[in-house]
Parts: C-alpha cells; structure tokens; sequence
C-alpha cells in the first residue's frame, strides 16, 4: 500500500494538496456558521451519489417514468431510503445554500476582493432552484405534472419572447413527452455540468482571497488563526453527520411522495408546489390577471439583479451591520417577506386540504344506493365506465370536489339552470335523498385501473 500510496503521491502531489487545505489558516473569528459552506457542498455531493443510483433505473417517458420511479421505491433494495434522501437532500440544500448566502450577506463578505466569489454563490443559488424545479416532472405523477405546468406557464409570461421560451423548454405548448425528455436531460446533464463548473471556480475564488472571517477585523488576524484541520473540520464532520443521521431518518420514516400518475385530462387538480417555492405560489395571488408577470418575472427578476449587483452597491468597506442599515433593512426585509408569503400558503393549503378532504369524504353505504340509482336511471348511456369515462357527457371523477351538493342537487333537477347549454335531461323526479346517494356514489369515483 505504501508503494501505490508513493506512487500515486509522486504523479498526483496528494501529500501537498491535502496538506494545503489542511493546513490553510482561518480567522480566529471562524465558528459554527462557516460550517453552512461545507454543508452544502456535502449535500450537493450526496444529490450525485444518490442522484446517479436512480438514473440506472429511470425511464424518462411517460410511460415509464412513473412506473420505474414505483419500482424504486417498492422492489429495489433500499430503494425508497435512496429516493427518501434525494428528495430530502433537496430540501435542506433548499435551506442550507441560501441560509450560507445570507450568512455571507449580513457578514457583508461579498465586498471587495470577493464580488466575483459572492456572484458565483447567487448562481449557485439559482441553479439549487433550477434542480429542484426540473426534478419536479420527472416521477411524471400528478404533483409533478401540474406544478411543472404552472411553473413553465410563468416563462410564457415573458413578453415578446415567452411563446419561444415555452416552446423550447416544453418542446411544444403542451406538456408531454420532449419536456420530460427535455427536464431529464437538463436535470442530469446541463445542471450538473454547471454546478462542478461554478462551484469550481466558487471554491478557487474562496482558496485565493481566503475566509473573511469577522466583519471586526480586529478579529481576523492571521497570525492569531488556525488551520483548517482538525478543529474546523471536525465542525464540517459533526454537522456532516447530523445531516445524514436526518436524512436516514426522514427517507426511512417518511419516505419521498409519489401521488398518482399524471393525468393531463384531470382539470380538478389543484398544484401546489413543495415548500420552497410556495412563496411564489402565494405572491402570484396578489397579482391576478394581466398583473400576474409583475410575481411571475419583474420582482423575482429585480431581487437576483440586486442580488448580483450588490457587491457593486454596497462597495464601502464597512462591514459591521450597524454601519450598513439600508442593506441589513433589504436582506431583513425580504427574509421577512419570504417568511411571511410562505406562511400564509401554509395556512391556506391547510384550509384548502380540509375542504379537498370535506368534499371527498363520503358513506359507503349510500355511495352503493347511488351507484344502484346510476344504472336504474341509465346514467351510464352518457358517462361510461360506471361515470368513469367521459362520452356524451364528462367523466364524473372529481365532480364533487368542483361542486357543492347544492350546486349537484340544482344540476340534478334542472342542469340548464346552472349549466347553460347541457344536454343532460332532467333528473327533477327523483326526491333529494336520492339525489344524496347519487352524490354520495360520485364522490367515490376513482380513476379505472390502467389496461
């Protein structure tokens, strides 16, 4: 061993490279909020290890992308805990990269000479973002589908260019097979060509200028430092490993969701993103209409201009926070706002849940009396499949989660008064318990098995 380890030393300089990073010396002001850095490059490095198990299994089409996710999850040894920690690692690097950003904001670390090393950390930001996005689509079932479909509709906001932004990211207006081709492709190829890219030179920038420590300078003085390893490393290692102890935890107890195949028929389902962007989702509330690209693109797009540009705003050499009130008043106020917008989606996905829940629940013992009155009053004729399958009239799956039972019961009776231009007879005869059982019955409707 310890002739491969000379000759791999001798052709490699393994010794003086682990030596360099070892040895370099750090403020003595570092502490446990430099380990944020370290956090995410492990996490990213955990996305690829993980990332690169579950491309040996994906099928990126249609029909395939849900069933090899599936079988993943239920087949393949230790397959839901290598998805679990996936999809977990997502979300914490969706926490940890922009909480290291923000560290690095208050700490006013970003001022000369570190502009290009502060630019570098907001792309990567973005391409955090841009990962969890296309990863969206890619298990190809309901959740996926439709906030994918929300998310490329904002790209089509865009004006003058957005129908071509659309175009190419979907591969067409619609939604289908050369996006997901496309997700797959950009998911797995471009991002991570990026993400050793930037973080490359992230990490050059960072060796050349070193850390910035303290805004006090006071505190940064070299001489009084210390080298990297082993107490600084020791602090990457424990968080390191509270993060895997985590995601163990979370993949193994919890898992990764899988919601049903994606139906881009199903117009009763409500998207909601996972919670990283719900400030997004919420923010778009307030700007209905032909508003809507002000939340789509023009804020969004204004807070990463400041972003990249502050380094260039801020270029005073004052770091201390009480030096620097309009930009702790920016960063605290839009961490504020964040929080604030993704609150609020919270508690009204919370409202929205139990509604869903409320309309879909239903007795099983008057949904048998309802699906009896369905075939008595030949029913079927015009919703196949037992109200499955749309035909003459629409499919009846969901239709109770769209409509109160006032509004069935009114269709019921009379179904051009509430549906102008329905074809649909009147059902006025029968007594409203009746009609009661037949609401009962759709809302047990469920999607007929595939073949």
């Amino acid at each position: 061993m310890k002739k491969i380890y000379r000759f791999l030393d001798e052709r490699l300089g393994l010794e003086a490279f682990a030596n360099f990073w070892l040895k370099k010396l750090l403020p003595p002001s570092t502490n446990w909020f430099f380990t944020l850095g370290g956090a995410a490059l492990f996490l990213f490095t955990v996305q690829i290890i993980t990332g690169i198990f579950l491309a040996l299994y994906y099928a990126p089409t249609p029909n395939g992308a849900y069933a090899s996710v599936a079988y993943v999850q239920e087949k393949v040894l230790f397959g839901k805990i290598i998805r679990g920690i996936h999809y977990w690692a997502a979300s914490f690097l969706m926490v940890i990269v922009p909480l290291h950003l923000l560290r690095v904001f208050f700490w006013a670390a970003y001022k000369k000479p570190r502009e290009l090393t502060w630019i570098l950390g907001v792309f990567l930001l973005l391409l955090t973002a841009a990962f969890a996005f296309t990863g969206y689509l890619l298990p190809w079932d309901q959740k996926g589908y439709w906030a994918t479909v929300v998310g490329t509709n904002m790209m089509g906001l865009v004006p003058v260019i957005g129908e071509y932004i659309l175009k190419i990211v979907r591969g067409g207006m619609e939604l289908g097979a050369l996006a997901l081709t496309r997700f797959y492709a950009v998911h797995i190829l471009i991002l991570p060509a990026l993400l050793v890219f930037f973080l490359g030179l992230h990490l050059f920038l960072i060796t050349k200028h070193g850390s910035a420590g303290s805004w006090n300078e006071s505190k940064n003085d070299l001489s009084q430092g210390f080298p990297f390893y082993p107490k600084q490393a020791a602090r990457d290692l424990v968080i390191a490993f509270f993060l895997i102890a985590a995601l163990l935890i979370l993949s193994w107890k919890a898992g990764a969701p899988l919601d049903d195949i994606a139906d881009p028929t199903d117009e009763t389902y409500i998207p909601r993103p996972d919670w990283y962007f719900l400030f997004l989702f919420q923010l778009l509330k307030y700007f209905p209409g032909k508003l809507e690209i002000i939340g789509a693109i023009v804020l969004p797009g204004l807070f990463f201009i400041v972003l990249l540009l502050l380094p260039f705003i801020d270029k005073k050499p004052r770091r201390a926070p009480y030096r620097r009130p309009l930009a702790i008043f920016f960063g605290g106020g839009t961490v504020f706002a964040l929080v604030l917008l993704t609150f609020l989606s919270i508690k009204e996905d919370r409202k929205l849940r139990a509604a869903q829940a409320e309309a879909a629940r239903f007795d099983p013992i008057l949904a048998q009396a309802g699906e009896k009155l369905f075939a008595q009053n030949g029913c079927e004729g015009c919703h196949e499949g037992d109200g499955r399958i749309a035909a003459t009239g629409p499919s009846l799956i969901g239709a109770a989660r769209r409509h109160s039972q006032e509004w069935l019961i009114l269709h019921f009776k009379d179904p051009q008064s509430v549906s102008p231009g329905s074809i649909m007879p009147k059902f006025d005869y029968l007594r409203e318990e009746e009609m009661i059982k037949l609401i009962h019955y759709i809302k047990s409707l469920k999607k007929l098995p595939p073949g």
